[in-house]
C-alpha cells in the first residue's frame, strides 16, 4: 500500500488528525500513515507549502501527500489532487499545495467531486476529513488517480514574491522563520552558483553587511552569518541564538545578495 503523508494546522490537542487517520485506517488499512506536522500556525499557507516543498523528496517516491491548511473552507475553491509523476498531492486549492508540486513536476491536475471520495456527511468546517483523507486512501487503496474527478486546467499559486538578479546583486524575501530563528529566504544556491568566482554580502531588513559562510562553525559565537542551508536555500542565522529576533528579521522582509568580483 501507499504511503501518505499529513501536513495541517490542526495541532495534536483535539481529534481532527486522529479522525484523518481513522478515515484512512478504514478504506486503507495497510498504508503506513507519516505525520509531517501539525503544528503550522493556524491558516498559515505560506508556511505550509514552503514546508511541503522542503520535505516531499525525502519520501518515497509513490508517496500521497495530504495538506490540510484551509482558511476557506467550504467556499467556492476545489478539493485538488494533483500527480506529479508518481507522487500525488491532495488538499484545498488555495495555494498550500503549489510550491511542491510545481518543484516536483505536475502531470495531470483533477477536481475531487468522485463521491466514492468523500465521507458522508461532508461537513462544512471538516473538510481534511470528509475530503482529503478518504480521497488519499482510495488512490492509496487502487483506485485510478482519473477516478477523482475531472480534469482541472491550472492550480491556484502561492503568493510568494520572484527572485530578482541582475549582474550586481539578488533580491528575494525571508519566506519562513524556523523554531531555532534562521531566516530562510527565497534566493536558492541556484541563483548564487551564477556569479561564479564573485564574492557576496547579504543586507536584510536593517542589517549590516553579513558574510555568506560554508556552516555555523566559521561564525564566531553569536554573530551573524548566512549560509546555504539542508533547504538549498539561502538562510541567515546567529551562530547559537535566533537571526530573527536577534536582528529584528520577519517574514517578508526584503533580502538582497550584493555581488562582488
Amino acid at each position: 500500500m501507499r504511503p501518505i503523508a499529513l501536513l495541517t494546522d490542526f495541532g495534536t490537542v483535539d481529534h481532527f488528525v486522529g479522525s484523518m487517520k481513522g478515515v484512512i485506517a478504514c478504506i486503507a488499512l495497510q498504508s503506513p500513515v507519516i505525520d509531517i506536522s501539525h503544528a503550522i500556525t493556524p491558516g498559515d499557507i505560506e508556511s505550509a507549502g514552503f514546508i511541503l516543498r522542503m520535505c516531499y523528496r525525502d519520501f518515497p517516491v509513490n508517496t500521497i501527500f495530504v495538506a490540510v491548511v484551509d482558511p476557506g473552507v467550504a467556499s467556492s475553491r476545489s478539493a485538488v489532487g494533483i500527480r506529479c509523476g508518481s507522487r500525488c498531492f491532495i488538499g484545498p486549492d488555495n495555494g498550500v499545495l503549489s510550491s511542491a508540486a510545481n518543484h516536483a513536476g505536475i502531470t495531470e491536475i483533477r477536481t475531487i467531486t468522485n463521491r466514492l471520495c468523500l465521507r458522508e456527511p461532508v461537513s462544512t468546517t471538516f473538510h481534511g476529513r470528509d475530503f482529503f483523507a478518504p480521497a488519499a486512501a482510495r488512490i492509496a487503496a487502487g483506485m485510478l488517480f482519473a477516478e477523482l474527478g475531472p480534469l482541472q486546467t491550472e492550480i491556484t499559486q502561492c503568493g510568494i514574491e520572484p527572485v530578482q538578479c541582475s549582474p550586481e546583486s539578488i533580491t528575494g524575501t525571508i519566506m519562513h522563520i524556523d523554531r531555532f530563528g534562521n531566516c530562510i529566504t527565497t534566493i536558492e544556491a541556484k541563483h548564487i552558483s551564477q556569479y561564479a568566482g564573485k564574492s557576496f554580502t547579504v543586507f536584510a531588513g536593517n542589517t549590516t553587511a553579513i558574510p555568506i559562510l560554508n556552516c555555523y562553525a566559521d561564525a564566531a559565537p553569536l554573530t551573524s552569518l548566512a549560509i546555504i542551508g539542508s533547504t538549498e536555500f539561502l538562510e541567515i542565522c546567529v551562530n547559537g541564538s535566533s537571526a530573527a529576533r536577534g536582528l529584528g528579521l520577519v517574514r517578508g522582509d526584503k533580502v538582497t545578495v550584493i555581488t562582488k568580483k
